[in-house]
């Protein structure tokens, strides 16, 4: 919904903190824009947001406001508020400010361009030239530089299509530099405000629009700010179960340890240096030279021996065959350690609901595509080797839980 703010009289205390944060940030924190915007909606009634016992703020809808009546990427914020609280009654507030997940993408694409046309309208920062325009003058620099470089003859055909390609690389950098939204008078009026009398970013809470007089609300306010951070790397919000807690994401490393495929290496590796250690033995000579050729051997027999062997007797103990039913918390991509043929590896991790460390598995390129954070899987595999042999979706994630209207 568009907005008309005075900018005749600039008051920056009247921008919205989400807006605020925008500005101040140039447009490169959307998680720190939507933890300003969820702490407005807040304020404004539509949400309720409360800090647990355990010191993790949670976040609640109290009553959903007509589309019309707030802003679009108030709105958006709203639809994922619905979206991931679902049938609970709340939602973690750091679960709804991690934003960086590859599944979040097109929703954070969504929220950025919602948040930047609000702040072009507010008179904060001017349009910059759209990509298809930026992209379509710089293919036609490009093509008529090499046009004409290859017919005045200053340089052969070849090299005029490289110089072609090479202006049109340089063009379209250019362009989307100067293409890009910048603060206007009124936008650099705010920014410098807030940064010399408003705390900068992180005095941009919801507070911040009360009367004086309300510090405790706004030292609430901070600490929420705080508790909106997202959680460690190695660990992840899941609601599966009924219930939200945190999760464990399991580690891929160590898994060859007790392989068949694993032993076979070793041997291989261990065998390998025994001839040119045979060669150098016999020109060393001696005692020394005949044992040399044996270093490679027993240092593997003993890797296999006190190593592999344990781990694989280990691996033995477990069930050749496993079937779980869980939900997805985390999908990710990475390269393997292959530097001549590097290739791109697939995993996800699934919360059964009963374990504190997820199961993660490597799965084909298919399969990847087909699921979705939050969707509920069967997976059977092989727990020994965890070796995947089924992989289903069982059901898709993100219901709004009858609350699609909004």
């Amino acid at each position: 919904m568009a907005r008309i703010y005075d900018v005749m009289e600039p008051n920056p205390q009247s921008i919205p903190p989400a807006l605020v944060a925008f500005v101040l940030s140039s447009g490169r924190r959307p998680e720190e824009v939507l933890t300003r915007c969820l702490l407005s909606l807040a304020d404004d009634g539509w949400l309720r947001i409360d800090a647990q016992d355990s010191g993790t703020p949670t976040v609640r809808i109290q009553r959903l406001p007509p589309p019309a009546s707030i802003r679009e990427f108030e709105r958006l914020v709203l639809e994922r508020v619905v979206r991931m609280t679902g049938s609970l009654p709340e939602v973690p507030l750091s679960a709804l400010t991690d934003i960086a997940a590859d599944d979040v993408a097109p929703w954070r694409r969504r929220f950025r361009r919602a948040v930047s046309a609000e702040a072009i309208g507010a008179g904060l920062v001017s349009p910059g030239v759209a990509d298809a325009v930026a992209l379509g003058i710089a293919l036609g620099v490009g093509v008529v530089g090499g046009i004409v470089l290859a017919v005045s003859g200053a340089q052969p055909p070849s090299s005029s299509l490289k110089i072609g390609f090479a202006a049109f690389i340089v063009t379209t950098i250019v362009i989307k530099i100067l293409g890009r939204a910048r603060l206007t008078p009124y936008g650099r009026t705010v920014d410098e405000w807030w940064r010399r009398n408003g705390g900068g970013i992180g005095g941009a809470v919801a507070a911040d629009r009360l009367p004086p007089g309300t510090a405790p609300t706004r030292r609430t306010a901070e600490a929420l700010v705080q508790g909106s951070a997202p959680l460690p790397p190695d660990q992840v919000w899941s609601s599966y179960g009924g219930r939200w807690h945190t999760v464990k994401i399991g580690s891929l490393d160590g898994r060859s340890r007790g392989r068949p495929k694993t032993a076979v290496t070793m041997l291989v590796a261990g065998a390998f240096p025994v001839i040119p250690l045979a060669v150098m033995g016999e020109s060393i000579g001696g005692e020394t030279g005949r044992l040399l050729p044996f270093i490679g051997p027993v240092i593997t027999g003993a890797l296999l021996l006190f190593r592999w062997l344990p781990a694989y007797l280990r691996r033995l103990r477990l069930p050749a065959r496993r079937q779980i039913t869980g939900q997805v918390v985390k999908r990710w991509t990475f390269q393997d350690d292959d530097e001549d043929h590097p290739k791109t590896r697939f995993c996800c991790c699934v919360d059964d609901g009963t374990s504190a460390e997820g199961w993660v598995f490597q799965i084909s390129k298919a399969q990847y595509k087909q699921i979705h954070t939050d969707d509920i899987v069967s997976v059977s595999f092989n727990p020994r080797w965890y070796k995947v042999k089924q992989f289903q979706v069982a059901q898709t994630g993100g219901s709004l839980s009858g609350r699609e209207a909004f």
